[in-house]
């Protein structure tokens, strides 16, 4: 009774570190587990099965991972394997907890992890510039409403079109001018002195 207590405290403490990065992580059912229906730890992506003993077999602990995950019925990924990983996790008395796990999965992971770097260093950079573009956008739209002042009190005789016209030529000097009869665009309104 005693090592069945240890056993259900240590599969606690593995769900809550656990939970530091999966915060849905929870124990399973005692007669789930029994039938193996279930993992000891129900955490997305991984078949957990947690093992305490005075001195744990942690090939057993994992072959049992391994096998309980074969009999269920799991996603697939679009390769056909197992969207889940086997893992066992095992603490010998007085020791720290291990976590065990084919070569493959582990490498795989390590290859899942730098893709993660790889594309958040790729949205860092695209983060950037959109910064850039954002400092740009109100730099034009601080610049048009300076215009636009402008217009209202110095210039108040020009044209709607010839406005448009040169805001295009201020802002984007290398916008080509439009291809039309330019006499009609600068209509110039003389006032009377």
């Amino acid at each position: 009774m005693m090592q069945r207590n240890k056993g259900k405290a240590f599969e606690r403490k593995v769900a809550e570190a656990f939970r530091a990065v999966f915060p849905n992580v929870h124990r399973t059912l005692t007669q789930q587990r029994d039938s193996g229906e279930a993992p000891d730890i129900d955490a997305p992506g991984f078949w957990v099965e947690a093992k305490h003993y005075r001195r744990a077999n942690i090939q057993k602990a994992y072959d049992q991972a391994c096998e309980e995950l074969k009999r269920h019925k799991v996603r697939r990924n679009f390769a056909g394997e197992p969207a889940v990983i086997p893992i066992a996790v095992t603490k010998d008395n007085r020791r720290e907890p291990l976590v065990t796990l084919s070569l493959e999965n582990f490498l795989h992971l390590l290859e899942e992890r730098e893709k993660g770097r790889a594309y958040k260093a790729e949205l860092g950079e695209l983060g950037n510039k959109v910064a850039d573009l954002q400092l740009t956008k109100t730099s034009i739209e601080s610049h048009l409403a300076a215009l636009d002042t402008y217009l209202d009190v110095v210039a108040p005789a020009r044209t709607i079109e010839e406005t448009r016209v040169d805001r295009m030529r201020r802002l984007v000097p290398q916008v080509e001018e439009p291809e039309t009869d330019k006499g009609a665009l600068l209509t110039v309104v003389a006032k009377p002195t």
